[in-house]
């Protein structure tokens, strides 16, 4: 209907300016009515139009705006919701929620433009009548709630060689609930296999937040959270400022290479932390369990042929931490060799100065005392230095300390530098070293790492690194790296070098190349070499991503001394209920492995269990479009899907700021329209907010008209209804689609000359809702 009413009035006011000439209306056989209705402007007709609404120049999704008989919007509190803009009090109350509001009285510079060519909406308004999100404003989040929920995440490495086999698994489960506000938690990690079987209880906890204090309870079996000193196990409680929350569980992204489809386990203080499968190649890993940030960690990477390597990652502190807070702990030492002693931990960080934030801490037992200082700065621009250093006191023992600093310029044109040193008194112990049996160990004595690197430029982006470690028994070991990546047209090119310069057992170099291109939109091409100690494997893979849901891949590799492809496949599938990835690979004559990894969560609530292709984390939401299955609906943590009951989840919320979850509008059944596709989640830690979508369904009916038993209406004769309001136009050869058919309403023609009819049909039960509109035959009595 858009186009051709665009089209007279570009003729129109063409010829006339910005009046209608209404004799060339005649000839052309529309009606002075239809004229009358569009002359001022081009609008919407009169009811409810699913219009795309922008808001301060920014996208805010779909949403149902209402429009009157005389084609103005009607701005009521749904769509000040919809826009996150302030709803002013009504001037009376008990005024109806769906009472058109004068926004202009509150906010005169205000500007609103309806686009009915586009099906449009843009609104300008002052920043002061957007609805607040500030994170004091308390009153704005959702909270409370009860849930029951269930996270896992289960990997199946089975490898199998010519003179026998090896079976793994690995399972990390967290079971927990919220209630009112807390949050409880158990995280554990299993790993069984013909090596052993490990079990590992990382923590049980119940935590919650004190908004209003801006303060964080934590009670079970925890990780102590002082911001300077080593975050020791413990069955106790600690008390921490909200705003420490983000550094309390300190992630350390480890790095390496697998020259095969590897097995990669992450092991600190002789204790699995972490385990997972990786691809041939660079791989990084952001731990998901919390790690202490001053311990060490050893990565073992099994590879498909057997071999196994062993990497000792030193501590990285960091002082990026230091952004303001307190913590306040107390409890029993757990997972220590020997006694359990209780333990005190309280440290402060903050900052003082512009550009300058300190921190400090203490931790103390009966037989052991440590202190912490940390430092972060940025002396000039650009420029970044952090510094830590520690002491600690066994009882009747001679003390230790232990330092690092570290110094990251950018410079002009791309270039950046760091330099990090860090060193360690022979007698420095952290308080589970302390109270262990004394052990002859060579510790690390001191460590240093240097790197360069070059972004942006036409050569791609360069960086080359080294780093050395030694101990205090003499022995030394040290590597480095060189890193280049660029993008040439279309294909995207990786190269790099590693050099293992000193220790026994670390001699070699290793080397890989890869290249990727498109092969299309969903399809790509990547090919790759890697080479160690004079072998080499090289491989090719095709990636295709079928659906939002379902991609595979294929691929060959051939190895130095087995010049026969060997063929590899997988498959990745995000079910509604789970992320199943599948991978197989032959990687000798008989030599092959299957590589199988199941996660996700579920959540039990008032109203059912609704399942989750994402672990659920500590915050999230559950989400309902109607009853509507299988609608697609975007979330902070991914794309999910409605159940059959119309639920999803947004496993991940962000506490105390906006989440936008949207749908998506192709996804919904052809006969449904959304009041809003975009809802905005605001929720405190631990709230379990619901966002409900109402759905509107709509009836489409296209006619065939005839006049009475005669010739076929006339082409722009204008439908109106029984008030005598616009609904659209006769198109050629006498159709009549009528976009929101009622029931109840009794439809109008008005020809040009000014003669009507009334409108006579009958319509059977609705049809299928994949079906856009259903049609009928009408005919068209004289009034």
């Amino acid at each position: 209907m858009a186009f051709p009413l665009a089209l007279l009035l570009l003729e129109c006011r063409a010829s006339e300016g910005p009046n209608f000439d209404l004799e060339l209306l005649r000839q052309r056989g529309l009606s002075e009515e239809l004229a009358r209705y569009f002359q001022e402007k081009p609008r919407f007709t009169p009811g409810n139009h699913t219009v795309s609404l922008q808001v301060n120049g920014n996208r805010a999704g779909q949403a149902l705006a209402r429009f009157l008989e005389d084609g103005s919007l009607c701005i009521d509190a749904a769509l000040l919701e919809a826009a996150g803009i302030e709803v002013p009090p009504p001037p009376s109350p008990g005024e109806p929620a769906d009472t058109c509001i004068d926004l202009l009285a509150s906010h005169p510079q205000s500007q609103i433009q309806a686009d009915p060519q586009s099906a449009s909406l843009s609104m300008v308004v002052p920043a002061h009548a957007l609805r607040p999100v500030a994170a004091h404003d308390l009153s704005a989040y959702d909270t409370g709630g009860f849930a029951a929920l269930f996270n896992y995440d289960v990997t199946m490495l089975d490898t199998r060689f010519n003179d026998g086999s090896n079976r793994a698994w690995t399972v990390l489960t967290e079971p927990g609930f919220n209630l009112g506000n807390w949050i409880v938690r158990s995280r554990q990690v299993a790993s069984l296999g013909q090596q052993g079987n490990r079990f590992n209880a990382l923590e049980a906890y119940a935590q919650r937040t004190f908004a209003d204090q801006g303060a964080v309870l934590q009670v079970g079996q925890i990780h102590m959270a002082n911001p300077v000193l080593s975050g020791v196990p413990i069955d106790g409680f600690q008390l921490f400022s909200e705003q420490a929350l983000g550094h309390l569980q300190q992630r350390r992204v480890v790095q390496g290479i697998a020259t095969t489809q590897a097995r990669v386990e992450i092991y600190q203080r002789n204790r699995l932390m972490y385990a997972t499968v990786v691809p041939p190649g660079p791989f990084s890993i952001d731990s998901p369990v919390p790690l202490d940030a001053f311990a060490e960690l050893e990565l073992v990477i099994h590879e498909a042929t057997g071999e196994e390597r062993r990497l000792v990652l030193p501590a990285t502190p960091s002082a990026d931490g230091l952004n303001g807070g307190y913590q306040l702990g107390v409890g029993q030492l757990r997972n220590s060799d020997s006694a359990s002693p209780w333990v005190l931990s309280a440290g402060w960080s903050g900052g003082v100065l512009e550009g300058v934030a300190l921190g400090g801490g203490m931790l103390a037992t009966e037989r052991y005392l440590a202190t912490g200082f940390a430092l972060g700065a940025q002396p000039w621009a650009q420029a970044q230095v952090q510094w830590a250093l520690g002491y600690a006191q066994p009882l009747r023992r001679e003390g230790g300390t232990h330092s690092q600093v570290t110094l990251s310029q950018q410079f002009a044109d791309g270039w950046g530098a760091s330099f990090t040193y860090g060193l360690q008194s022979q007698h420095y112990q952290d308080l589970q070293q302390a109270l262990a049996p004394p052990r002859r160990s060579a510790g690390l004595r001191d460590h240093a790492s240097i790197g360069l690197s070059w972004q942006g430029t036409a050569l791609g982006n360069v960086s080359v690194g080294a780093s050395q470690a030694r101990n205090h028994g003499g022995n030394a070991s040290s590597q480095a790296n060189l890193r280049w990546g660029a993008t040439l047209g279309q294909v995207s090119l990786n190269a790099g070098m590693e050099w293992r310069l000193k220790g026994a057992s670390d001699r070699g170099r290793l080397m890989y190349l890869s290249a990727s291109m498109p092969l299309g939109a969903k399809r790509r091409l990547n090919a790759s070499t890697r080479g160690s100690s004079g072998s080499y494997r090289s491989s090719v893979t095709l990636r295709e991503q079928v659906s939002d849901t379902f991609s595979y891949r294929l691929g060959g590799g051939h190895q130095s001394h087995d010049p026969v492809l060997r063929p590899s496949l997988g498959v990745s599938w995000l079910a509604p209920l789970s992320q199943v990835q599948l991978d197989y690979a032959q990687t000798g004559a008989d030599a092959q492995n299957l590589a199988l990894n199941l996660r996700g969560g579920l959540a039990g609530h008032a109203d059912g269990i609704t399942l989750s292709p994402y672990p659920i984390q500590d915050t999230f939401a559950l989400i309902e479009v109607g009853d509507l299955p299988g609608v697609k609906v975007e979330t902070p943590s991914g794309p999910v899907w409605t159940d059959g009951k119309g639920r999803a989840l947004a496993a991940q919320v962000r506490p105390y700021a906006d989440n936008r979850v949207q749908v998506e509008p192709r996804s919904l059944p052809r006969n449904v329209e959304l009041e809003n596709s975009l809802g905005i989640v605001r929720a405190g830690r631990g709230a379990i907010s619901r966002l409900s979508f109402a759905v509107e369904r709509t009836r489409r009916v296209l006619l065939q008209t005839t006049l009475g038993e005669g010739p076929l209406l006339a082409e722009s004769a204008m439908v109106v209804d029984a008030n005598g309001s616009f609904v659209t136009m006769v198109q050629a050869g006498g159709l009549i689609f009528l976009h929101d058919y009622q029931h109840s309403e009794r439809y109008q023609v008005v020809s040009p000359g000014g003669a009507g009819c009334a409108l006579e049909f009958t319509l059977g039960d609705p049809t299928d809702p994949e079906h856009y509109y259903e049609s009928t035959t009408a005919r068209c009595h004289a009034l």
